[in-house]
């Protein structure tokens, strides 16, 4: 990360040169730009959200269904979700849903075993990002 040499502090009224200090909070990781004379933070720099993504059956009767919880029988208010509602896949806790905001966000590290147990199941899959 390239980063200017000084920078101007609000608090002080006037530029400095800063230290930058590696925290972790929540479990990210986080780089602040602390004043030295008042230590107010000026700045923060976050590293960017893990990429996620959604799960998408591409074959079978289910096909251009999304990978979403598996629904628990309780009352579908949505219209679209009365016609269309969600087929739960037996032996998983997935369910298959036609609207993209039922799927599920998966981390990067989860969606080889999804797809793998969808497999097993005899469904193909194709993964696309999650634009949250």
């Amino acid at each position: 990360m390239n980063l200017p040499k000084a920078v101007h502090c609000d608090n002080c009224a006037k530029t400095v040169e800063y230290r930058a200090d590696q925290v972790v909070r929540d479990g990210k990781s986080k780089v602040e730009i602390v004043c030295p004379d008042c230590h107010s933070v000026i700045a923060m720099f976050c590293d960017p959200p893990a990429k996620l993504f959604h799960v998408l059956i591409t074959s079978g009767p289910h096909a251009y269904r999304y990978v979403g919880i598996a629904h628990n029988g309780g009352p579908l208010r949505n219209p679209d979700l009365q016609e269309t509602p969600p087929v739960n896949l037996p032996d998983t806790s997935y369910g298959l849903w036609l609207q993209k905001g039922g799927a599920i966000e998966f981390s990067e590290d989860e969606v080889g075993s999804v797809e793998l147990q969808l497999k097993e199941l005899g469904y193909e899959t194709e993964v696309s990002e999650a634009w949250t």
